[in-house]
């Protein structure tokens, strides 16, 4: 028997009439299970992603949910080890969580996986200001715009997203300014942008075409980089502006560098 999907009833539980259990043992399904998922968790429309359900020696059936649909998917584990896998499309981008059942037990659920798809919108455009070619110590803006309304933005280095932000609304369009303040090693690499809207926030567009953002060298002085920790991982909330990044803001639009807008200050970055 392979996997299937079924209509979701209630959580599963230990059914049927009581019994003496006398000295025999209940089944153990007291551990979580853990869910990983292959290649990733942000994955173009179309290409294929796999969920891995983790359980305990003795685990007889894995299911796999899907937060606020009305089915799951079982999946024996003599067949296939806890491993789902989907062909992604706009409805199957969300909250995944799964369990495992021993005998007649049923274990809680597992950590829960945020699914993105992208490629459901046009890309939007992406541009390093003043140039992608930045001196060590220079501050750089790299601006995510879109012809339509999107009301957030996501920044992503090397496929790893690295920063969200919230959007200015101009005219039909909108925009996102995410800071790169005081430049360093740290944050050569190549970046894509990302739009999509808050209350979808797992339903991005395809991406922006790459920026390569170089250091060519220092800007007349020593240059002296700020320690670099690492950048927290932020799937859900946006990174606010702040009020120095404001103020450079300003200060770049009296030289008639860019226009205002907002702020997205990011400091910090994986090594």
């Amino acid at each position: 028997m392979g996997s299937f999907w079924a209509r979701d009833v209630g959580r599963p539980g230990m059914g049927g009439p009581s019994r003496a259990l006398g000295c025999r043992s209940l089944p153990d399904a007291s551990r979580r299970p853990s869910l990983t998922a292959e290649p990733g968790l942000v994955i173009p429309r179309g290409q294929p992603v796999s969920f891995r359900c983790q359980g305990p020696p003795g685990t007889e059936l894995y299911r796999l949910k899907k937060e606020g649909a009305e089915q799951f998917m079982d999946l024996p584990a003599a067949e296939g080890g806890g491993l789902f896998s989907l062909e992604t499309a706009p409805n199957t981008a969300g909250n995944y969580s799964c369990l495992y059942k021993i005998q007649t037990a049923w274990s809680e659920p597992s950590n829960t996986l945020q699914l993105v798809v992208t490629g459901l919108y046009e890309p939007p455009s992406l541009s390093a200001l003043p140039g992608p070619n930045v001196t060590a110590g220079q501050n750089v803006t790299l601006r995510c715009q879109t012809e339509l309304w999107f009301s957030s933005a996501a920044l992503a280095k090397d496929g790893e997203t690295v920063g969200f932000g919230s959007a200015l609304h101009t005219g039909p369009g909108s925009r996102t300014d995410f800071l790169l303040a005081a430049v360093s090693d740290a944050q050569q690499g190549r970046y894509r942008c990302y739009s999509f809207h808050g209350a979808a926030s797992e339903k991005w567009s395809s991406p922006s075409a790459p920026v390569e953002l170089r250091l060519t060298g220092e800007a007349g002085r020593p240059s002296q980089p700020p320690s670099s920790p690492k950048l927290p991982h932020c799937p859900k909330d946006l990174l606010q502006g702040v009020p120095e990044a404001r103020r450079l803001e300003e200060e770049e639009a009296q030289r008639g560098g860019m226009e205002s807008g907002p702020w997205v200050n990011l400091r910090e970055w994986r090594q």
